[in-house]
């Protein structure tokens, strides 16, 4: 997690990956339920969510501006 400019937050979470050598053999569906919440996060934040899916990585970010806490919200 970084604060950059003009209050903005950055968080980065990225997971490494191993190549399954037999894609075939562990054919799992996925249903999209990490994704749906990360979804969900960001949109609560008001700001953007990036997935990005490369061959050795994982990575997603969600950015968002700092705002001061409203319990009435």
């Amino acid at each position: 997690m970084r604060l950059q400019a003009d209050r903005e937050v950055l968080v980065e979470i990225v997971n490494g990956r191993v190549p399954d050598p037999n894609p075939a053999d562990q054919m799992i569906e996925s249903t999209g339920l990490g994704t749906n919440l990360m979804k969900a996060f960001a949109m609560q934040l008001g700001g953007p969510l990036d997935l990005v899916a490369r061959r050795e990585s994982y990575t997603v970010r969600v950015r968002f501006v700092l705002e001061g806490f409203n319990p009435d919200v």
